[in-house]
């Protein structure tokens, strides 16, 4: 098979899979949220990100302390 037989087998395929992922996502049912449903999502996304990020801050602090000491405690 030459490059060019190659690509164009390539492509039939790529479209193939693009019009089974189109159908897809034809089926699929898109949920109407009215903004106050909105607004709640995204507050309880803002919070759980928060918690998160506050967490893993916390985290680092603590290895960052722990290591700070460890290392007076072997220059000592």
């Amino acid at each position: 098979m030459n490059y060019m037989e190659n690509n164009k087998k390539q492509l039939n395929h790529c479209q193939f899979e693009l019009t089974k992922q189109e159908e897809q996502f034809q089926t699929c049912q898109i949920k109407e949220l009215s903004f106050e449903q909105m607004e709640q999502q995204l507050k309880e996304l803002v919070d759980r990100e928060r918690k998160y990020l506050s967490k893993r801050n916390n985290d680092k602090l603590i290895k960052f302390k722990d290591d700070i000491s460890e290392k007076q405690r072997l220059t000592t």
